[in-house]
């Protein structure tokens, strides 16, 4: 200072100071870009467990196709008169027994994605479009599914409740299954087996198979729309992947 010659300390002091800061941002861009990498190679860890997950429902859905498909086939033949004249007794009661169920609830497979929310990576906004999508496949689109199963639960009626016979509360299905009645009083037993035949050829019994085979097509549209959903999900998520 004495001999005015600080200038140069300064601006040396300076350079420093710019070099220490440049220094620090490299340091940080290297660091985020490590995390960023790390999130990346997390994230789609996480897409190929879903993956799996999501081609578990499909397999889940397909059975549950399979068999809403053979509940519709079984509806139709039941509102054939030319069927009921000449299928008997026993293949009927048979047949009712497999065609009035209600549909069983298939849960999808969620583990990962419970895993996903707990961790709060879903919110990490990384691939946030395809994980806003799994999202709504989770909840918005599943809670409008398993609406469809409840509802068909509560109107299916079982063929063995009173409800189902209708004004026809002369006739034993329980005894005609069984055939308890055929070995103490067979005249009983063709009276109960016609009473039996003028039910199923009733308007009552049309209405109530005619209701059934109508909500099995509403979840059946339904489940075949929430399988296509996971099916368009695991193509997006491999293209993802393979990226």
């Amino acid at each position: 200072m004495e001999q005015n010659k600080t200038g140069p300390y300064i601006k040396y002091a300076i350079g420093e100071i710019i070099l220490v800061v440049i220094g620090i941002l490299i340091a940080l861009q290297i660091n985020n870009w490590n995390e960023n990498r790390r999130t990346a190679s997390l994230a789609r860890s996480y897409l190929s467990d879903i993956k799996k997950d999501l081609k578990t429902d499909t397999v889940t859905f397909n059975t549950a196709i399979e068999r809403i498909q053979k509940t519709i086939t079984q509806n139709k033949s039941l509102l054939n008169p030319a069927f009921l004249d000449i299928i008997s007794t026993d293949s009927l009661l048979s047949l009712l027994k497999t065609s009035y169920h209600s549909t069983r609830i298939y849960h999808i497979d969620n583990a990962t994605y419970l895993k996903l929310s707990n961790t709060g990576f879903l919110e990490s906004g990384l691939l946030n479009s395809i994980f806003t999508e799994i999202n709504n496949y989770y909840n918005k689109e599943y809670v409008a599914y398993s609406e469809y199963i409840e509802w068909d639960e509560e109107q299916s009626i079982d063929v063995y409740h009173s409800d189902f016979l209708g004004t026809y509360k002369n006739i034993d299905l329980t005894r005609l299954v069984s055939k308890n009645e055929s070995i103490s009083n067979p005249q009983t037993t063709e009276k109960n087996i016609n009473a039996f035949r003028e039910f199923i050829n009733a308007s009552q019994f049309r209405n109530i198979t005619w209701a059934n085979y109508n909500r099995k097509e509403a979840v059946l549209n339904r489940l075949l729309y929430q399988k296509e959903i996971a099916k368009d999900l695991i193509k997006k998520i491999d293209s993802i992947i393979k990226d």
